[in-house]
């Protein structure tokens, strides 16, 4: 994975280390792994802008998608941008694509390519995912979702 960023290089190499960690987490549809990655108030907001607040709704949108579009997923997190906008947080810019995900019907569907941010929060001496900003540039959903902006429940 490529990086740019403008923090500290011991910074710069944890927060690395936990976008690879998402990604390789979620590739293998390790929930437990994917989770453990977030603060217990964290706010995640999907391609169809969706908002799950919490580590658990966090948990249970993923476990959605891991059962259906996504099972077979595979994520690529090709570079990233980090970035301090406050002590203790980071933010973080990512381009990514994923292959081998599914319609609602089973049907494979094209390379998805998208824009993700991580806000990155540090706690104690740790850094964890505090907030998850992602898009998708393909919108190859939108006709199948309703894409309304809503909190996801």
């Amino acid at each position: 994975m490529k990086s740019l960023s403008v923090i500290s290089n011991s910074d710069a190499e944890e927060i690395l280390n936990i976008i690879e960690q998402f990604q390789s987490t979620w590739s293998k549809k390790d929930i437990s792994g994917v989770i453990s990655l977030f603060t217990e108030d964290a706010e995640f907001t999907d391609i169809v802008g969706q908002i799950a607040r919490g580590k658990d709704m966090v948990k249970l949108m993923h476990e959605q998608v891991f059962q259906h579009v996504m099972k077979g997923a595979v994520l690529k997190i090709h570079s990233v941008y980090m970035r301090e906008v406050g002590t203790g947080l980071v933010l973080v810019t990512g381009k990514w694509n994923t292959e081998k995900h599914e319609d609602f019907e089973g049907k494979e569907m094209p390379l998805r390519e998208g824009i993700i941010q991580f806000m990155c929060k540090k706690q104690g001496s740790d850094w964890k995912i505090s907030l998850v900003y992602n898009t998708d540039m393909s919108k190859m959903y939108t006709r199948e979702i309703n894409a309304d902006f809503r909190f996801f429940e």
